[in-house]
């Protein structure tokens, strides 16, 4: 599909919301500011070649590149959002915050209706996220106070703070202890042999 001013206005508008909510949600720790001369973040709207009936495409990814001498320091990261992104219910712009937090250090949670589990348009439909976990909230108050304010990362198990992947925007799933990989190994569930219904609920299958 082409790539419309429409779509861009749509990202544009998307983002704002997003880097804004991320703000609010950290009583105004981290925040972000508009630039188009060397950006730290860098945003495209693009199209993806989609299989007839295919359903399992992306909606957005985020790139990132690291120092060279340390791989946990982002130095620079592109989102793209593929067509028109998701659109989601509850107004709360949930790929886009994701994608955000990903350029951030965050990894995808496999977790159940986490702000960074993975997002397909198979389950666009379903999206009810309307915040960011607690857990991503504490530990970035922790960060971008430089550990004035009490917090930590230690109930992500998926943040760049306990992973040394190259790739800092990477994938890496994992479920803490005491939780199961659901049947279909997308998510996790506080008992095995487990799935997640379409209202976002571990039940058993």
């Amino acid at each position: 599909m082409p790539i419309t001013n429409e779509c861009k206005q749509r990202l544009k508008d998307l983002m704002i919301s997003a880097f804004n909510n991320i703000t609010y949600e950290t009583d105004g720790l981290v925040y972000f500011n508009e630039t188009s001369k060397k950006p730290d973040i860098s945003l495209y709207c693009e199209s993806e070649n989609i299989s007839k009936g295919d359903t399992d495409i992306r909606l957005g990814d985020a790139i990132c590149s690291t120092d060279d001498s340390n791989k946990k320091l982002i130095t620079s990261a592109t989102i793209r959002i593929y067509g028109q992104g998701m659109l989601c219910g509850t107004g709360y712009p949930a790929l886009e915050v994701h994608e955000i937090l990903h350029v951030l250090g965050f990894k995808h949670n496999p977790m159940s209706q986490s702000i960074m589990q993975s997002y397909m348009a198979s389950t666009s439909n379903q999206c009810k996220i309307k915040h960011i976990d607690e857990e991503y909230i504490s530990c970035l108050k922790n960060i971008y106070s430089n550990g004035k304010i009490n917090g930590n990362c230690s109930k992500i198990p998926t943040s760049l703070s306990d992973t040394e992947s190259d790739n800092a925007c990477g994938v890496n799933l994992s479920c803490p202890q005491g939780w199961f990989e659901t049947i279909d190994k997308k998510f996790c569930c506080p008992y095995e042999n487990m799935v997640v219904s379409s209202e976002g609920y571990c039940v058993y299958s």
